[in-house]
């Protein structure tokens, strides 16, 4: 792992720019298929995020893990793209406009098609209080990553549920 510094103030846009370097010359030092821990099939992923940066960081670690995704900007959307497609695992940030993660996922969960009854839901929020990992799981959520998320964490996520 790169050791990357900055001095203050430093602009969003050079962190974000450091970090996808760094991914990229630490995945340019692993073997290439990163799908194999998923075996031949490629997972389908809905990232519920409403926050650009982190949006653009978590499709940049998916699309380095060898998986397709669909990016959800708040609940509506995520609810949308949860009836009209077939996904493998859904991150779904807490704080979104319109419906929040926790609304979201019990709407999914109420759905009648028993695939969405059944698909793993990950929570990804970076507040971090006392009870929230339990209200994620109370709400239907099969887990929970606490933001930032790092690519290692949603790599053993991954791993972990779609295996």
């Amino acid at each position: 792992m790169a050791l990357v510094v900055f001095n203050k103030p430093f602009m969003a846009g050079k962190l974000l720019d450091q970090m996808l370097q760094a991914s990229r010359n630490e995945r340019k030092q692993k073997t290439h298929g990163t799908n194999e821990s998923f075996g031949t099939r490629t997972p389908h992923i809905l990232l519920v995020e409403d926050n650009e940066v982190n949006a653009m960081v978590a499709t940049h670690f998916l699309t380095s893990q060898g998986c397709t995704y669909k990016v959800a900007v708040n609940g509506q959307e995520a609810l949308d793209f949860a009836m009209s497609e077939d996904f493998d695992l859904i991150l779904m940030d807490i704080q979104l406009p319109i419906f929040d993660g926790l609304e979201v996922t019990q709407q999914i969960r109420q759905m009648k098609d028993p695939k969405m009854k059944n698909v793993v839901i990950v929570a990804m929020t970076a507040n971090a209080l006392s009870g929230e990992r339990e209200a994620c799981i109370e709400a239907g959520m099969n887990d929970y990553l606490s933001k930032p998320v790092s690519q290692d964490a949603l790599s053993k996520t991954l791993s972990k549920w779609l295996s």
